[in-house]
């Protein structure tokens, strides 16, 4: 069963929540980052986006979706954009060892959005900026992307911590032992209690049918 935008968000306000960083870790929902994706003038992107304060943060995590047209909801495929101040860079994880192409479109909106600047070479879309971890995390069958986003997300976060609150760069070697298909298959049932215990669901049966 793949895992929807809500249930990404739904992680995503958790963390937020049990690691209290305010302004220094950005959680965006998946909408918001669609949205970001689907905006051609700078001047409404600054309006809408400038107040989450992108520009405080020492890391920034941006869920991608595949679904490129602005009428239609839907996509297949869940990917990772995470930004890191400490070395102004953007890194891309797809664990389905592809490159959505949207990616490059958000990190040139963040990249506006973080150097608070509104010249017009920073809509247009980055050419080279974006590191793609190769061979990263990679699922095993064609429904656990979501999953991988929230599994590499919470490393990355748990990583942040543990260095003081300073995230200069990313072990692909330790980020494969810690993020891989046995954990992510016991990560869908940690979500899934988590969504029953935070949302008092009276019935967890229903939950387990969607989920």
């Amino acid at each position: 069963m793949w895992v929807t935008d809500q249930v990404i968000n739904f992680f995503y306000e958790y963390l937020n929540e049990y690691f209290q960083e305010g302004d220094k870790i950005k959680f965006l929902d998946p909408a918001c980052v669609a949205l970001m994706y689907h905006m051609t003038e700078i001047e409404s992107l600054f309006e809408v986006f400038m107040p989450l304060k992108l520009d405080k943060a020492d890391v920034i995590f941006c869920p991608i979706n595949d679904n490129q047209s602005p009428f239609k909801t839907g996509g297949t495929h869940w990917a990772l954009l995470v930004y890191l101040k400490a070395t102004d860079s953007f890194h891309y994880f797809d664990s389905a060892g592809g490159e959505i192409s949207n990616r490059r479109s958000v990190a040139s909106k963040l990249r506006a959005l973080i150097s608070r600047r509104k010249e017009s070479y920073f809509m247009k879309e980055l050419s080279s900026e974006v590191e793609t971890f190769r061979p990263g995390p990679r699922q095993e069958n064609s429904y656990d992307c979501g999953l991988f986003v929230m599994a590499t997300t919470l490393y990355l976060v748990s990583m942040y911590k543990a260095n003081r609150r300073r995230l200069k760069s990313i072990d692909n070697f330790e980020l494969i032992q810690h993020v891989n298909q046995d954990e992510v298959g016991e990560m869908r049932q940690y979500i899934r209690d988590l969504i029953f215990d935070v949302c008092c669901i009276s019935d967890k049966y229903t939950l387990n049918k969607v989920f």
